[in-house]
C-alpha cells in the first residue's frame, strides 16, 4: 500500500531536513536524523490504522453470532483488547462493544422481522448468550423490546 503523508506530516519532514542540513556538529545532525526517521515512520499510521479496523469490521460482520468478547475478537488479530479497543474507537467513533452489538441487533430485527423464531432462538443466533441481556441491549438500541418491535413491524404491514 502506497503511505501519503498528509501536507503537516510533510512540513515536519521539510523542517527537519532544514535542521540536518544546519546541523553544527554530528550529534546535532544525528539527532536531527532520528527525529526525521521517527516523523517518517509515522506518515501514513492513520491510514494502516483504518486498514486494520476496516478488517476488524469485516470479521466482527462475518462472525458476530460466534463472538462472545472483545478478548476473542482480539485473539483473532494477535493484539491486546486494550489495544483493539483504543485503535478501535478511534477510528470508528464507537466502541468496540456498541459496534459489535449494533451488528447483532440489526441481525436480530430481521429475524424478528422475517421469521417466527421465538426471542430466545433469535438471541442465540445473534451471539447472546443470555435473552435478558439480549433484551436490554435491544431495547437500549431501539427503545422496545424485541416482542414490541415484532408487533410493531407485523401492525405496519
Amino acid at each position: 500500500a502506497k503511505i501519503v503523508p498528509t501536507e503537516r506530516q510533510q512540513g515536519n519532514c521539510k523542517q527537519l531536513l532544514r535542521r540536518i542540513a544546519a546541523s553544527a556538529g554530528e550529534e546535532e545532525f544525528a539527532l536531527n536524523l532520528g527525529l526525521l526517521l521517527l516523523a517518517i515512520g509515522r506518515c501514513g499510521s492513520q491510514e494502516i490504522e483504518n486498514d486494520y479496523v476496516s478488517t476488524v469490521v469485516e470479521y466482527i460482520n462475518g462472525h458476530f453470532a460466534q463472538i462472545d468478547s472483545i478478548g476473542q475478537i482480539a485473539e483473532a488479530f494477535f493484539v491486546s483488547k486494550y489495544h483493539l479497543c483504543r485503535v478501535f474507537k478511534n477510528a470508528m467513533k464507537v466502541t468496540l462493544i456498541e459496534y459489535l452489538n449494533q451488528v447483532k441487533i440489526k441481525n436480530a430485527r430481521q429475524l424478528l422481522e422475517f421469521s417466527e423464531r421465538a426471542v430466545g432462538d433469535v438471541a442465540e443466533a445473534c451471539g447472546f448468550n443470555s435473552v435478558a441481556y439480549f433484551s436490554n441491549v435491544f431495547k437500549k438500541i431501539t427503545g422496545m423490546s424485541p416482542t414490541e418491535y415484532r408487533k410493531s413491524i407485523r401492525t405496519d404491514r
